[in-house]
């Protein structure tokens, strides 16, 4: 991603975009560990957060870890069928 662009969450959606790697909730992809998840916020356009992908299980909960949030680093989780409103994709 691209240190110096001052919406530097947006920007992994971005990239993957421009390389073809970058999968939308609901477009049948199923989210693999390592995946960079990222989500848009309510604080303007183009602000957002980054997680990582730690885990898929087989009933489709995905869990990613992520910092800055609630000053701290945490693991949450959510189903694929169900993903969070402010999901905006996987790359």
């Amino acid at each position: 991603y691209d240190q110096g662009d001052p919406l530097m969450a947006q920007s992994y959606m971005r990239e993957g975009q421009e390389h073809g790697a970058f999968r939308q909730p609901g477009s049948g992809y199923t989210p693999q560990v390592g995946d960079a998840i990222v989500f848009s916020s309510d604080r303007g356009p183009g602000s957002g957060h980054v997680g990582i992908v730690t885990d898929v299980a087989s009933d489709g909960t995905v869990t990613y870890v992520s910092g800055n949030s609630s000053d701290m680093v945490a693991a949450r989780t959510f189903n694929v069928n169900s993903p969070p409103n402010r999901l905006l994709g996987y790359t």
